[in-house]
């Protein structure tokens, strides 16, 4: 296992004996330029210290990352500088408040940086490493870098600054062994004089993550721990690296800190990254709990269609989901066919999350009011990668049929149905000749994107499966208790089980939802 700590500083770092100094008067402001001048711990001038910068006024960044020694151009006004002071061995964040007036220049000196002490008093620990940011209040955009304000304990340091303009926070990780780590986290305003704090086992709970495998897209997975205690801790995370370069299912153990944290599942293939899954729990000091992530029983969620300026619409980048995450997935091609009163009207392969940022959305006129059929049958799909021989829930669909007007902007009524499923091994199987509970979670999302949503509600849910990828199907018997709907699937000797539910409310909508090869049983 290969054990790192990555951060992304928001946009900003901090200063505390910083010399400022300007030359030219206001005939100058038309031309200002800021020039920083970097100072490593051994007193030597440091050449090309990564810089950002922020204006103060509007919380946002001035382009890209900077060099220091250069002189910048930059309209007259209060900025805040972010320097990385990074030498051989030592890590310094500083940064600087400075009004540009004219031709100003700054001085960030490293050896004014105070170390960041974090201790724990748990027995038996392993190598520390600590990481820290130094964020702009209020910043309406915080910009990830590839360079890390990290390091070992005694290596690690920040220039205190009293500035309410600043966010200051750490993050301390200690390895517990090749599945297990211990991390605490502490945040406040401005930059302290003793950065870091002290912390008690006491005061730590127990995270119980288990990485699956089965429907996973990538045949890699990293996980990691994000600190959600304010935003600026947001910017930190401790990344164990566990399953890089290998695509088995793993636990891992991680006590943390009481509070909030996002535990986070990345996915990797042949291209890189190939998904990302999370979940945030708020965490008591001494209690346990658990996260799963790539359980089986992938399917469309959380997207349903809507009606906007005479056309039905769908996001395509939900086709693959994992029912118990949040997160998405890379890589789709979905062949969406709108119809109304059995006649096509339109018909188009979106590809969905291929990172190109566009909506990945189809969209088909309405052609006045009626009963509208929207089928979306997706594949995994995405060049350049091969995906794991037996892949689960290689495709899926999702078929809307719903009343709608052109005249009348609404999300579809109707919900979709993830499928919960029970009694899996960690690779998506099921025992030969048993039998498989599943749960039918209705999912009737919000889209937030402006457009009328009213809640719905199931009148009567079926459910099917097939053992021979849908060619046919068999009916369940569906159980409702509550709010909870439920079935059981009789499971063969060997076989991939694909799974299907049709959710129907009063009105007669309803939504049917395919996972094809949803589990196996073997």
């Amino acid at each position: 296992m290969r054990s790192s700590v990555r951060v992304a500083l928001a946009a900003s770092t901090v200063l505390a004996s910083l010399l400022v100094t300007t030359t030219g008067g206001p005939a100058a402001a038309a031309g200002s330029s800021l020039k920083v001048t970097t100072i490593g711990r051994n007193g030597s001038v440091l050449s090309g210290s990564i810089l950002q910068i922020v204006d103060v006024r509007t919380r946002q960044p001035m382009g890209g990352l900077k060099e220091s020694g250069n002189s910048i151009a930059l309209p007259a006004g209060q900025y805040v500088v972010v320097s990385d002071l990074r030498e051989a061995d030592d890590e310094t964040l500083g940064a600087a408040v400075v009004t540009v007036s004219g031709a100003t220049s700054v001085t960030l000196d490293a050896r004014k940086g105070r170390p960041v002490r974090v201790s724990l008093d748990a027995p038996g620990l392993g190598a520390q490493d600590i990481t820290e940011a130094i964020c702009v209040d209020g910043a309406a955009a915080r910009v990830s870098s590839d360079f890390m304000g990290s390091g070992p304990a005694g290596h690690v340091y920040a220039i205190p600054n009293t500035s309410s303009l600043l966010r200051f926070a750490y993050l301390s990780r200690w390895n517990g062994g090749p599945s297990e780590t211990y991390a605490v986290s502490g945040a406040g305003v401005g930059v302290p004089a003793s950065p870091g704090g002290v912390h008690y086992a006491k005061n730590l709970a127990t995270e119980h993550v288990q990485s699956n495998v089965g429907p996973n897209g990538g045949p890699s997975q990293d996980l990691s721990f994000v600190p959600q205690g304010s935003l600026c801790q947001a910017r930190l995370q401790v990344n164990t690296f566990t399953n890089v370069g290998w695509g088995g299912p793993y636990p891992y153990t991680a006590h943390l800190a009481a509070g909030k944290w996002d535990v986070r599942s990345d996915e990797f293939s042949q291209l890189g990254g190939a998904g990302a899954f999370h979940g945030v729990h708020d965490l008591a000091a001494g209690t346990s709990c658990s996260q799963t992530f790539y359980r089986a029983g992938w399917a469309p969620a959380r997207f349903l269609p809507y009606m906007a300026h005479g056309e039905i619409r769908l996001s395509v980048n939900n086709m693959f989901q994992d029912p118990y995450t949040a997160g998405f997935e890379v890589g789709s091609k979905t062949r969406v066919t709108l119809s109304r009163d059995g006649k096509q009207l339109a018909t188009d392969t979106v590809i969905g999350n291929d990172g190109d940022g566009g909506p990945n959305e189809f969209s088909g006129s309405a052609s006045g009011a009626g009963w509208y059929t929207l089928d979306a049958y997706a594949v995994r799909y995405q060049p350049g990668v091969t995906y794991p021989a037996g892949m689960l829930s290689p495709s899926t669909r999702a078929v809307f049929r719903f009343h709608a007007d052109p005249r009348t902007a609404q999300v579809a009524p109707g919900g979709l149905s993830r499928f919960l499923i029970g009694g899996l091994d960690t690779y998506g199987r099921a025992k030969p000749n048993s039998t498989t509970p599943v749960g039918l979670f209705m999912d009737r999302a919000d889209p937030h994107n402006g457009t009328p949503y009213k809640a719905d509600t199931a009148k009567t849910v079926q459910a099917w499966y097939s053992t021979d990828n849908g060619k046919t199907w068999h009916g369940l018997p569906v159980t409702h208790t509550g709010s909870t709907w439920s079935t059981n699937v009789p499971n063969p000797a060997e076989a991939k089980v694909s799974l299907s539910a049709k959710v129907t409310d009063a009105a007669g909508n309803s939504v049917q939802t395919y996972s094809n090869q949803a589990y196996a049983v073997r």
